[in-house]
Formats: C-alpha cells, sequence, structure tokens
C-alpha cells in the first residue's frame, strides 16, 4: 500500500502538468499592432528643443507652430504644419516599423523619417530638427491623439 502511494504521489505532478500545459491566459487581449496604434488624427502639443545642452519645453503656440498629422488605415497621410513662414500642407503615403514612420510626400516626392515612441496613452514623441529663433535645434515633438 506505502508502494502504491509513493508512485500516486509521483505521478500527481506529471498529471497536473499534462492537465495544464494547454491552458492559457485568454483574458488578456493582444495588443494592437505599432500601425494600427498610430491610425488617426495626431495634434501637436508640446515641444522641447536643445540648446547648448539644456531642454527647452514649449507649448506650440510659445513654439510660434501648430501642426496636426492624420493618419489613415490606407497607409495615406495629410500633413498640416504653421510657422512664421505661413502655413504647408502635404499629402502622401506612409510606411511604419517599431521605432520610426517614413512619410512621403505625393506633391514634392520629398521623404522624411521621423523616429518615434510611445510615450503615454495617446501620446508619442517625434525625434526631428526644428527651426526656433533663427537656428535649427534638435527636438522631440510631441502629438497627443484626438
Amino acid at each position: 500500500m506505502k508502494n502504491h502511494l509513493y508512485k500516486l504521489f509521483l505521478l500527481l505532478p506529471l498529471l497536473l502538468l499534462i492537465t495544464f500545459s494547454g491552458c492559457s491566459n485568454d483574458d488578456n487581449p493582444t495588443e494592437p499592432n505599432t500601425k494600427d496604434k498610430l491610425v488617426g488624427n495626431w495634434t501637436l502639443t508640446k515641444v522641447t528643443v536643445q540648446f547648448s545642452g539644456m531642454p527647452i519645453v514649449l507649448t506650440p503656440e510659445q513654439a510660434g507652430v501648430s501642426g496636426s498629422l492624420n493618419l489613415k488605415s490606407d497607409n495615406t497621410f495629410v500633413f498640416n504644419y504653421t510657422n512664421s513662414d505661413g502655413t504647408e500642407q502635404g499629402i502622401g503615403t506612409y510606411s511604419v516599423t517599431d521605432t520610426q514612420i517614413t512619410l512621403k510626400d505625393n506633391v514634392s516626392g520629398e521623404t522624411t523619417i521621423m523616429p518615434f515612441k510611445f510615450t503615454a496613452n495617446n501620446k508619442v514623441e517625434v525625434t526631428q530638427e526644428m527651426d526656433y529663433q533663427g537656428m535649427t535645434l534638435p527636438a522631440t515633438i510631441e502629438f497627443t491623439k484626438q
């Protein structure tokens, strides 16, 4: 009898392993891919320029700019940007990796590659150079999804 209990005790972990190995947690929904997270209307909400190694955080109004980017699910975009020189609009196609977005303007043929990262819910930061007070400075530009 003792021998049978010992064998049963040894088989119990194996039976539990077999029983529960096929189970998964179905309560966790799948995370949307990068492109799905980016599709939508984005508005410029913050500009951080690096001046002599020091970050200067500005609202779009303080920086003298405004901008919006509409990324559509068919890989097309519309971009509106306004600064002291006037308003520009770009229309074209885009592609996305996990760390950068590439915009190709249909009119000018210009391609812009922008490294980005998600920073919070419905926020993304883009690394770009920006003209500020007559200088071209490295900048981090925050967009918020509308």
